[in-house]
């Protein structure tokens, strides 16, 4: 068996979204590596989101037929917000049991999107700026 290639800035996975309410699989991309943060991807934006400029310029537009892979629709990746759920080590373990969560890697046009909707981004507070945006350029 293969060894799973390390985790990157920009890998997609499926994973179990225990913050959700109701709890359920999600899509989450890899922003930052050390510690490990993360970006969920939403298949639209709510009425709320939509309606306030500040988060709809953090939301990411990615297009599903460069990711044919794993999403059947375009969809967004809120940059308005990280996830701390879970660690490497974590991710690690759950990759290494089950290597069918990484779904894929974002392409590079969904690489610029994530790049814009973070540089105007006015909802991420700095020290996590500082620390994502270098991984976006």
């Amino acid at each position: 068996m293969a060894a799973q290639p390390p985790i990157q800035v920009g890998d997609v996975f499926r994973l179990r979204c225990t913050l959700c309410n109701p709890p359920k699989p999600k899509f989450f991309v890899v922003a930052a590596l050390d510690p490990l943060r993360m970006f969920l991807i939403n298949s639209a934006l709510n009425e709320f989101q939509a309606g306030v400029p500040e988060i709809v310029a953090c939301m990411a537009l990615i297009r599903a037929t460069d990711h044919a892979g794993f999403l059947t629709h375009d969809s967004y990746v809120a940059c308005n917000q990280l996830s701390h759920e879970y660690s490497y080590e974590k991710l690690s373990g759950i990759l290494s049991s089950d290597p069918g969560i990484r779904v894929g890697a974002l392409h590079a046009s969904a690489r610029d999107s994530v790049s814009r909707a973070l540089a105007g981004n006015s909802l991420l507070s700095g020290k996590y700026l500082r620390h994502v945006r270098p991984n976006w350029p």
